[in-house]
């Protein structure tokens, strides 16, 4: 058995119904690899509606649609030729996590949380009404990032690669799920 197969057995076994989980291979099939709503919901047995759902973050009790979601989108990687493998870990001290150029970094407004205004005050509190939405996700410092919540908390996350055949990164993935 080689590494990718390895991946996709382990990850077949240990899929749980979470909605952002689902959300995140609805993103990746649909952007990342060209699948429009009606064919991923045709390909996984489920209803465009009930992907418009996750899309929107609504609660979406469906396991099983979530293991055939996950089974396709291992599929399509191993079908490209693609390898996903660990490339380290992230630590979470407040919960959230925000993915920027950093280079944008030099540009970061200090500041604490205020949660009695509505409008951001500072990048800190920009990422955290970002992360404490309704949808636990938005951009920040002008569309040049995105904040988001860790769903489980603080920790230490276990960050993969999906490299292609020529040894490019076309998508990171941070494992949140806490197992």
């Amino acid at each position: 058995m080689n590494a990718i197969q390895t991946v996709i057995q382990q990850r077949e076994h240990s899929v749980e119904a979470s909605t952002q989980e689902m959300r995140v291979y609805i993103a990746a099939m649909r952007k990342g690899y060209g699948l429009t709503t009606c064919a991923l919901a045709k390909e996984i047995g489920t209803t465009t509606d009930t992907l418009r759902r996750y899309e929107r973050g609504e609660d979406v009790p469906a396991s099983k649609t979530i293991e055939k979601a996950a089974r396709l989108y291992f599929r399509i990687i191993h079908e490209r030729g693609y390898v996903s493998r660990p490339i380290g870990e992230v630590m979470v001290d407040s919960g959230q996590l925000a993915i920027i150029d950093p280079c944008y970094l030099n540009r970061w407004q200090h500041g604490d949380y205020e949660p009695e205004t509505a409008e951001p005050t500072n990048d800190y509190d920009a990422a955290c009404k970002a992360s404490m939405s309704r949808r636990g996700f938005g951009e920040i410092k002008d569309g040049l990032g995105i904040a988001f919540n860790s769903g489980q908390g603080d920790g230490v996350y276990p960050v993969r690669a999906v490299f292609d055949r020529d040894g490019r990164i076309v998508r990171v993935e941070i494992d949140m799920s806490g197992e």
